[in-house]
């Protein structure tokens, strides 16, 4: 009871205030520089899948790696203390990666607009509902395709 009880203070409370902070951190982060400032010149896939999927090691490195040691994996020298790193990392990471979509679809509004043109005027927007639209038939294309199989049929 008494070892239970020492994991638990010593490995899980922490674990949770660093994934805690982790997770509001970055999403704090994102929001602020990103989403409201819009001074953070990355590509999306980078500051939503990436950048959360490395981030919780640092934290973990810097203040879980000592506490993971009380585990006491018995039979392995330090590869089972770089799975409980590698679990609590993915713990961390899969709220984050998860908030991501979150948070840009709750910080855009849906804009109702009467024309194509008026998006122009409304650029820290994403979200658009156009009323009516005309097609211009003088400039518009035709698009021809064409793709074959690759296989013969002999008969």
């Amino acid at each position: 009871m008494n070892n239970t009880k020492t994991k638990l203070k010593e490995v899980y409370i922490p674990f949770l205030i660093v994934s805690i902070g982790t997770i509001l951190f970055y999403n704090l982060f994102r929001w602020t520089l990103d989403i409201k400032l819009g001074i953070l010149p990355l590509k999306e896939n980078l500051l939503n899948f990436w950048i959360p999927f490395a981030l919780p090691w640092i934290p973990i490195l810097i203040w879980l790696r000592r506490r993971i040691r009380i585990l006491n994996v018995r039979g392995k020298r330090d590869n089972g203390y770089f799975g409980y790193q590698f679990a609590m990392a993915a713990a961390i990471a899969v709220p984050i990666i998860i908030s991501q979509n979150y948070i840009e679809k709750s910080s855009f509004n849906l804009n109702e607009i009467s024309s194509i043109l008026k998006v122009k005027e409304l650029k820290k927007e994403k979200y658009f509902k156009i009323a009516s639209f005309d097609i211009d038939q003088n400039s518009s294309l035709p698009y021809v395709t064409a793709r074959t199989s690759g296989e013969i049929m002999i008969i």
